[in-house]
């Protein structure tokens, strides 16, 4: 419909609005329209220029005239966006390239406006970058596209929607020196790959000039800029450089940087070991990523659901599983090269056993001061491990300390559930609920107050050793609710690595809660050691019926012929039967000190006994009866010979020593005495036909070695 342009200019006051009508409808004519009117109207335009006036009618016509060419121009554009629109211009978004405004097409804009709206909100997920979250439709680019600019902005990632994302290839989110904020209840699936947070890490060079333990300062062969609080990690590359168990178990340690100045960085704490300085010293600047996981849910059949690799100062509450059933190493949640970050929960599963697969719930490899507080985790071979690989700035282990979790494996694994590798240092498990066993391996393990729940059938031990190097290796306060059909509550996994250990070593079992079975031995499997050693047990106690097994420790010496210098056995919280062995094997035991719990006890026919703390016993029978004194003996006469068998043996000959109350016996004499068994008699200087004896004799010597 033509526009009322005489309603228009009835309300026009001069050609001032009239020049300002026309020059807002001039430019939406282009070539389309008939050059010839064109330069009629600008000669119209002109004459205003002229003579700065312009007649009302000398304006309807003009405007007339413009509105039939803007209509012919329109009619031409239409054409242009039907022929556009029928070779699917709007639905493959040509037409957004194609107009301008202000010098930007509708394309452009929608980029910044979309660009300024993620800003605003600042915060990320998948499907603001073109995700379905369907868990069909492939978003793995979308899901790059979104942790892309959530990196480069630094939003973060909030996704309430329940939406499955599918990715078919890997993806790898870098961030270094930077905080990435996840949460929501998402799920990423793949079948064969698996995403990755990482930080980078950069040789500095290696360590010029010895450090030892205990400083506060190493020198490089180069120098290095550096800033306090910078995160670096020192790798002794040295083969075996940390424990012989393996070729790659290295030395090494995570430091932060108190200053720098040229080649020398002074640290904020001093080194957990020495140096000796070469180009296996390696030392690395950790750029780290920062995470902080909350909520979303990770499941691959690839080599990890997550891996997370170079990170520090995280914290992680999110659930993980892995249903792979290939060969190779799989797990759930692998964290790798991490510092000083927190599990705070989340479930992470590793369901099926693989073949030649590692199939862990959790590892924990190469990092440093970890505390793992996850819920529950799950692995067909071991529910939670720390370990590690061989590779650049492969650090050990230290401070790994996983509590409060339900800790489980599957019983055909045959393996324990809550594992540790023989490259960690002062790592331990603590308050957990294990539906498994659990092994002790590195420097300074520990298991403390832990509830163990071997699988029925399993015959090996609850709490075992496994390629130790030594230090203070303890079992605290640990309850063995059901015990399988161990032979003992802890001992060795492997003779192959008792061979291994490589430090002064003290092995403490204390406070020990434990079930019997009818295949146990005893509680406590010691062999000697390379180094120099220490085997104590101290408080134990057996729930249920009276005990089954024969002995307390049971001593191997093994293929060492160094024994352990001190054994200690005290603080039992049952009554231990008199027939138990407190150290079957003692005999290879000589010379070793000791210390036990004291015990005493009568009997019938053959006295009472004593043993004392030290190894020491006494043993103490009262004879009283009427015998003739009257076998002719030097110097006198004396009883037939009385038979004594001591209530409990000695490991050597002990020494008697009698006390006579009656008026006719001289002297007590032996006619023999051995460790089991002595034959007595009254001596008197008088025959004497019916003599009333009484003297109460003592055997003091030792019952253990």
């Amino acid at each position: 419909m033509a526009t009322n342009w005489n309603a228009v200019l009835a309300n026009i006051n001069n050609a001032s609005d009239i020049l300002a009508i026309l020059r807002k409808i001039l430019p939406l004519l282009d070539g389309k329209v008939d050059g010839t009117t064109l330069d009629e109207i600008l000669t119209q335009l002109n004459k205003v220029a002229e003579d700065g006036e312009i007649t009302i009618q000398e304006a309807l016509e003009t405007i007339n005239l413009l509105e039939q060419k803007i209509l012919d121009r329109t009619s031409a554009f239409d054409e242009a966006i039907e022929a556009a629109a029928a070779a699917g211009a709007g639905s493959n978004g040509w037409t957004a390239d194609l107009v301008a405004y202000a010098g930007s097409t509708q394309k452009q804009f929608n980029d910044s406006q979309n660009n300024l709206n993620l800003t605003i909100i600042n915060y990320v997920n998948p499907k603001m970058f073109g995700a379905k979250g369907d868990g069909v439709t492939d978003d793995a680019q979308a899901i790059r596209n979104c942790f892309i600019f959530m990196v480069a902005n630094k939003a973060t990632f909030n996704d309430p929607s329940y939406s499955e994302y599918l990715y078919n290839s890997n993806i790898l989110v870098n961030a270094p020196n930077q905080k990435l904020v996840i949460s929501g209840n998402c799920k990423f699936i793949s079948e064969n790959n698996y995403i990755t947070f990482s930080g980078t890490k950069e040789q500095l060079g290696y360590i010029s000039f010895s450090a030892s333990r205990n400083s506060k300062t190493i020198t490089l062969n180069q120098n290095a800029v550096l800033n306090k609080g910078d995160l670096i990690a020192i790798h002794n590359s040295r083969v075996s450089s940390l424990s012989s168990h393996e070729s790659y178990y290295y030395d090494g340690e995570y430091k932060t940087v108190e200053a720098s100045s040229g080649n020398v960085i002074t640290l904020e704490s001093m080194l957990e070991t020495s140096y000796p300085a070469g180009i296996q010293d390696k030392v690395w600047k950790v750029n780290p990523i920062i995470l902080d996981i909350r909520g979303v849910k990770f499941k691959s059949s690839g080599l990890s659901a997550i891996k997370i690799s170079l990170s520090a100062y995280s914290y992680f509450d999110f659930n993980s599983e892995n249903p792979s059933t290939s060969s190779g190493a799989q797990n759930s949640f692998n964290l790798d090269r991490s510092y000083s970050s927190y599990i705070a929960g989340g479930r992470h599963i590793k369901v099926n056993l693989s073949g030649s697969g590692t199939d862990y719930g959790i590892i924990i490899g190469n990092s440093q001061d970890i505390l793992v507080e996850a819920d529950y985790v799950f692995g067909a071979r071991h529910g939670c491990a720390i370990g590690g690989d061989d590779t650049d700035m492969a650090a050990p282990n230290r401070r790994i300390h996983c509590e409060k979790m339900t800790i489980e494996n599957s019983p055909t694994s045959l393996l324990h559930a809550a594992d540790m590798h023989g490259n960690t240092i002062d790592c331990h498990y603590r308050d957990n609920y294990i539906k498994g066993r659990i092994s002790l391996s590195g420097r300074n393990p520990k298991a403390i107050n832990n509830k163990i729940h071997v699988h029925p059938g399993d015959i090996r031990v609850p709490i075992g050793l496994s390629q130790l190097i030594g230090g203070r290796v303890e079992s605290i306060n640990n309850e063995v609710v059901t015990s399988g059909g161990a032979s003992y509550i802890l001992g060795w996994l492997a003779s192959s690595t008792i061979q291994k250990a490589s430090e002064p070593t003290t092995l403490v079992l204390q406070d020990i809660k434990f079930e019997g079975n009818p295949n146990m031995v005893g509680i406590l499997a010691a062999f000697n050691l390379p180094v120099s050693s220490n085997v104590i047990l101290d408080g134990f106690e057996l729930v249920g019926s009276a005990p089954i097994f024969d002995r307390l420790l049971n001593y191997s010496a093994g293929a060492s012929a160094v024994k352990p210098s001190f054994i200690q056995i005290t603080r039992p919280k049952f009554a231990v039967p008199d027939s138990i062995i407190l150290i079957a094997g003692d005999a290879g035991l000589a010379g070793v000190a000791k210390q036990v719990f004291p015990s005493s006890g009568t009997t019938e026919s053959n006295g009472s006994w004593i043993r004392n703390s030290d190894g020491t016993m006494e043993c103490t029978i009262r004879v009283t009866a009427t015998l003739p004194v009257t076998t002719t003996a030097t110097g006198g006469f004396k009883t037939a010979d009385i038979q004594w068998t001591y209530p409990k043996p000695f490991v050597a000959q002990p020494r008697l020593s009698p006390m006579i109350f009656d008026n006719v016996s001289v002297q007590i004499k032996a006619t023999s005495a051995g460790t089991s068994s002595a034959k007595i008699y009254s001596f008197s200087n008088i025959s004497v036909e019916n003599a009333g004896i009484n003297f109460d004799i003592t055997a003091k010597g030792k019952f253990l070695y």
